[in-house]
């Protein structure tokens, strides 16, 4: 069972429609454009499931990560944005962004820390609102606004 929650304007493939990367709506829907030139859309669940009866995914994250394992069988695939270029729009648009950090996982998830970048060193490290420096992150959400008293913890393990 996937652990990968879908939100309003995640960044998507949904390889069975379009080789481009797709952006989920307001109500969990994925346009594309046909081989005939007409826009049409697909319905998804929150987990990324195209029926509550399927086992596999209809749609996966528009990262490095899905993009590298889809790739092989989906060889034309549009590549994603690299994450700091992802970070860096998000930081334009807010305060913060949200992320999973780590210094050895290049992909760091849901087993590592938390932190919310608030820049990017000009080494392209992370710097995150506790003045940490990280070599790796993966966004999670953007915050439009930050009270820097706010403590991110991981919570878990």
């Amino acid at each position: 069972m996937s652990d990968i929650k879908f939100k309003d304007g995640d960044l998507v493939y949904c390889p069975m429609a379009t080789n481009e990367i797709l952006t989920v709506s307001d109500k969990r829907n994925v346009a594309y454009e046909g081989t005939d030139g007409e826009i049409s859309t697909i319905g998804v669940y929150f987990d990324g499931k195209y029926s509550s009866q399927h086992h596999n995914l209809a749609i996966f994250p528009a990262t490095q990560e899905w993009y590298e394992k889809l790739v092989r069988v989906y060889p034309n695939l549009e590549e994603p944005m690299p994450v700091k270029d992802i970070i860096k729009h998000l930081l334009d648009e807010g305060a913060g962004v949200l992320c999973w950090v780590s210094d050895q996982d290049e992909f760091p998830n849901s087993d590592n820390s938390v932190a919310v970048i608030t820049g990017i060193t000009v080494d392209e490290y992370f710097i995150s609102h506790d003045s940490n420096v990280w070599a790796h992150a993966t966004p999670i959400m953007k915050i439009e606004t930050f009270d820097a008293r706010i403590v991110v913890a991981k919570t878990g393990n």
